[in-house]
């Protein structure tokens, strides 16, 4: 019969714990980042979407910047999709373009711990994001996160 010392209980509660917060791994603990953009061709357009993940905490943003002169105007909305684990897109909010001198700009942030320019994240947001997970802004925009 083996007998339990009180390190290495300790051990095993720190091993339940690292379970129980989602840092499996000191790779995990100190974070990790997903990131992809995407241009459209011949076109002054681009949008860059990111993850990240350290501990518990997400973040997660999408920028868009469209020069005046593009396809785009002041006002419109584009829809922010990420895809599931089923590689089904989830509508998880939109974007609103604004006129900022010579050009047009977007975001769209989320984080788990509250801030001035992030939302909480929507009850529908994919649990499972990483490496290959798509997302997609308005109908021409798309890419592939990509880990960082």
């Amino acid at each position: 019969m083996k007998l339990f010392t009180s390190a290495s209980l300790s051990a095993a509660a720190v091993a339940a714990m690292i379970l129980v917060t989602g840092a499996a791994s000191p790779a995990d603990a100190a974070g990790v980042r997903f990131q992809c953009s995407d241009q459209l061709a011949r076109q002054d357009v681009s949008a860059t979407a990111k993850f990240e993940r350290i501990g518990t905490r997400r973040k997660f943003s999408v920028e868009v910047e469209a020069a005046l002169n593009s396809s785009f105007r002041a006002g419109d909305v584009l829809r922010v999709r990420v895809d599931d684990a089923n590689g089904i897109p989830r509508l998880v909010g939109q974007i609103r373009l604004v006129r900022v001198q010579r050009d047009l700009v977007g975001d769209l942030n989320f984080d788990t711990v509250p801030q001035a320019d992030a939302r909480p994240f929507p009850a529908n947001f994919p649990r499972s994001v990483g490496a290959g997970t798509e997302v997609q802004v308005g109908a021409q925009l798309s890419c592939a996160l990509q880990r960082r």
